[in-house]
């Protein structure tokens, strides 16, 4: 175990040049993407750093059908390195998880075969947009890129045609990935995802503001109901790490904070936050984040955590832990 008496400097020197790191090593992200802050560009130079001498995995949690061509560009751009390999949760989970029903999804062009159908084409940008209408009621639409491929399919309420149903969204071959179901106000508040063989396997209930909870899947071949899409993650991870082997688990982001949760005795976490850890929205004095918790929960399983903060916000972090009786929730603290 490293000492967690040290500097974000010496941090990243205890393992980098200090120590010889056990391989491989994993590093967690939420998402990829073009033209990203400086959190992402310093991952970047991480997997720069680490994939001279150790075999590198970068793992994403979020749900992007294209995640393979960003990936792949960003490799091309040298923003990744090429030795550095991807893991997707959604490309990878659908791989290996049953399924948990038995009626497939419907192709792309089943949909909307229905007779006495009027369809209309417009340009949506690049891609070409097909609406639907049956006896003059408005149906659905789909949406086609520029190579024909599916991007998103939706189905409408039949009494109220101007309230949204469910969309389903497709991988770049075309087979469906996704199915959302809409509330009145056109909000997510259900989702089920579908395999390689259209079957699905996974879905979750949606708050309003995107949460993912009451996942359902099937574990160890029974009905299994996690917390939230967290857990999910957290039980795919472990099944992971036993197939990878010993090594390194870096976390940067609160919502990656899914990976402290995983136990694996062959392995070293270290996590570092870069966010604020107070909650603007508070009217009347300061408030620590929600997530902030999840760190709480997870100090015996983590080897170092740690804190980027400005002076006040160190101040004002340790009255909150105080108050709380939590003195001893993190065992570092940095200033920058």
């Amino acid at each position: 175990m490293m000492s967690r008496k040290t500097s974000f400097i010496n941090f990243e020197a205890i393992y980098l040049d200090g120590v010889k790191m056990a391989k491989p090593v994993i590093q967690v992200m939420d998402s990829l993407g073009f033209n990203r802050g400086g959190l992402t560009k310093a991952v970047f130079k991480r997997l720069q750093l680490l994939s001279e001498e150790n075999e590198v995995y970068l793992l994403t949690v979020a749900y992007q059908p294209t995640i393979k061509e960003i990936f792949e560009k960003l490799q091309e751009s040298g923003d990744i390195p090429k030795k550095v390999k991807l893991l997707n949760f959604f490309e990878d989970f659908k791989k290996i998880a049953p399924p948990i029903g038995d009626e497939k999804a419907q192709e792309f062009n089943e949909i909307f075969t229905e007779d006495n159908l009027f369809t209309v084409r417009e340009k949506s940008g690049r891609n070409s947009l097909f609406r639907y209408y049956q006896e003059g009621m408005f149906l659905g639409l789909k949406v086609e890129d520029p190579q024909g491929r599916p991007q998103y399919l939706e189905h409408h309420d039949k009494e109220r045609p101007w309230v949204r149903k469910n969309r389903f969204t497709y991988w770049r071959d075309g087979s469906p990935s996704r199915c959302e179901y809409y509330d009145d106000n056109g909000k997510v508040r259900y989702r089920i995802y579908f395999n390689e063989n259209k079957m699905p396997y996974l879905s979750s209930w949606v708050t309003e503001n995107g949460y993912e909870y009451r996942c359902l899947t099937l574990k160890d071949g029974s009905p299994f109901l996690h917390k939230d899409l967290r857990w999910v993650n957290s039980y795919w991870l472990e099944r992971k790490l036993q197939e990878i082997g010993a090594g390194v688990i870096y976390t940067d982001e609160p919502r990656t904070s899914f990976a402290l949760y995983v136990s694996h005795p062959n392995y070293r976490i270290v996590t570092s936050i870069h966010t604020t850890h107070l909650d603007p929205d508070v009217r009347e004095g300061s408030k620590l984040k929600a997530w902030v918790s999840h760190y709480q929960e997870t100090l015996d399983n983590t080897d170092m955590t740690v804190f980027l903060l400005s002076n006040r916000e160190k101040n004002t972090f340790l009255i909150l832990l105080k108050r709380k009786k939590r003195q001893s929730l993190f065992r570092m603290l940095l200033q920058h």
